[in-house]
């Protein structure tokens, strides 16, 4: 690529720093990035299996609700889920991630997530929901809180991540994009809490 040095990079630490790690100081990737020729691109794409959309509406009809749990990007697992026929196109697809639920308020991403979905739940709606990883943390880092009784807090409501569970579990099918294997190990053992039969 043109605008970078040819001279060979010796040091694993420079190395690691240029890019093969997500740990790449702002500065040293605004340089690398700079007075570059795009020369190509490449795509690539795996087909899903050919009956594969035939199969799920078959389950669906059968009253099998499907999840999907990935490490992809949430516009990548979106498309699969399309594609699949997990998700219905005509339908709302209801977007729990950081970019949507911070776009125009001043509130914590917390605050944000539990008016959210106190509204979807209220509505009876049960469309399907794509979350992100950021969503998950916020959501599995809840706690009680030590002073809520001393805060005046009510106490009887349902906490972050039972209210998250009971949207997640009342809709059509759920998609969780950018997950870590702890995220999907906690899921899956909350949903066995919870009552759910968890299939893979």
């Amino acid at each position: 690529m043109e605008g970078m040095s040819s001279a060979p990079i010796h040091d694993q630490e420079t190395v690691t720093r240029a890019g093969y790690s997500s740990s790449v100081p702002s500065d040293m990737q605004r340089q690398l990035e700079t007075n570059l020729q795009l020369h190509g691109a490449v795509a690539i794409q795996d087909d899903l299996v050919s009956d594969v959309f035939i199969s799920i509406k078959k389950l669906q009809t059968a009253g099998v609700r499907f999840w999907i749990l990935t490490g992809d990007k949430a516009d990548t697992a979106e498309a699969i889920a399309l594609a699949a026929g997990v998700i219905d196109p005509s339908q709302e697809l209801v977007r729990l991630t950081a970019a949507n639920l911070l776009t125009s308020s001043s509130q914590s991403l917390r605050d944000t997530l539990l008016e959210v979905l106190t509204e979807y739940s209220e509505s009876n709606s049960h469309n399907s929901i794509l979350v992100d990883e950021s969503v998950m943390d916020v959501v599995f880092e809840d706690g009680p809180s030590e002073s809520a009784e001393a805060q005046g807090v009510n106490t009887d409501a349902p906490s972050l991540k039972r209210l998250f569970l009971g949207c997640l579990c009342s809709s059509q099918s759920v998609i969780i994009a950018r997950m870590r294997k702890d995220q999907k190990q906690a899921i899956t053992m909350q949903l066995k809490e919870y009552g759910k039969l968890v299939g893979f």
